[in-house]
Order: structure tokens, then sequence, then C-alpha cells
């Protein structure tokens, strides 16, 4: 590992004669302090590494690298197609998402809502691994997965119903009124994160 100059250099360095221990003395300290700076330096670097990992892998998990936007509202699935051959080796999984207001009980909040296609469902593997009440696919079109902060908020478990409402309208003879869903709890997702 050392060669005989490098030692005898270690050797004069660190074991100096009794008449030269005042040199000694600052010569252990400045190793103590350099091993010192050295280990907080890698407990700090492998701490930081660990969180950006843990962060990388849940934003990526949720929103992915790249989101592709319509000018219209809509991607076609022939439009898919030339994007998955454009993407071949990344996953690619389309989805609906808009504003929405949540209505249960005498509580109301504004959230995201987001419709993925039953065609990319299995692909969902982050959302699956963090499931900690029901299932994320329902057996019914009108099955929801919601967040664990909102299921809190509002007391809500799987089985509950809740009441959707999303800012298209129908046309009435009364004026434009809001669209209201009413949707199962069928899962209850816990990401980490206050937003979801």
């Amino acid at each position: 590992l050392f060669s005989s100059y490098e030692i005898l250099l270690i050797k004069r360095f660190l074991f100096s004669k009794k008449t030269d221990g005042f040199i000694s003395i600052f010569s252990w300290f400045s190793i103590i302090g350099i091993t010192i700076g050295v280990a907080a330096i890698i407990i700090v670097m492998a701490v930081m590494n660990g969180f950006r990992e843990e962060l990388t892998s849940r934003l990526l998990g949720i929103n992915g690298h790249l989101n592709i936007y319509s000018n219209t509202g809509q991607i076609t699935k022939e439009e898919v197609n030339i994007i998955k051959s454009d993407f071949s080796d990344n996953q690619l999984i389309p989805l609906i998402q808009t504003q929405a207001l949540v209505i249960s009980n005498e509580f109301s909040k504004g959230v995201f809502l987001r419709g993925y296609d039953n065609e990319y469902l299995d692909d969902l593997h982050f959302l699956k691994q963090n499931i900690v009440e029901g299932k994320l696919f329902g057996n019914n079109i009108n099955d929801i997965v919601i967040g664990y902060v909102l299921a809190n908020k509002f007391g809500l478990s799987v089985g509950d119903e809740i009441k959707i409402a999303i800012p298209k309208t129908d046309n009435t003879i009364f004026g434009n009124i809001p669209r209201f869903k009413t949707l199962t709890i069928s899962g209850i997702l816990n990401l980490g994160m206050y937003e979801y």
C-alpha cells in the first residue's frame, strides 16, 4: 500500500523524538481534525444522496420525466402511438388531469383529478406500492383512489362516497350548471407528499 519512502516520512512526522513532542501533538491533532472532517463530509454526502434519490423517485413516480400536453385538450390514440414510437425504450402512460371540487358532508376542497386509461393501469407500479388501504383498481367505473391527507381531512375510508364537481358545465334552461359525479372510494394512497 505504501512505499518504504512513504512509511519513513509517516514515521518521522508522527513519531518524532521526545524533544520535539510539541510538534508530535500538533501532528496528532491535525490527523484527528482531518479524519473528523472527512468523516463528516462522507456522512453528509451519504444522507444527501439518499434524500435526493428518495425525492427523485417520489416525484418521477407521479409526474414522470416528460409531460406532453395538447393545445386542443386531448391527445388521440394515433398521436399516442406516434409518441410511443419516438420514445420506444421508455414507459408512456397517458392520463387526463383537471381541477375539481371534492364535496363530502359539510366539507369541500379543491383538488387535481387524474384519470388513467385502463390499458395502462398495470404500469402504475409506484402507485400500487403506496396504497395504504383498499386497492388501486376498483371493480366499478365510479371507483376512485384518494390521497391520505384528503381522507384524513374529511374522515373518509374505503367504501365511502364523495361527490366531485368538475369545471365543465351542462347547459340547461337555468344556465350553466357544473357537472357532479358521485364516486366510491376504492383505495387510499399515501405518497408522503401533501399534494397527493
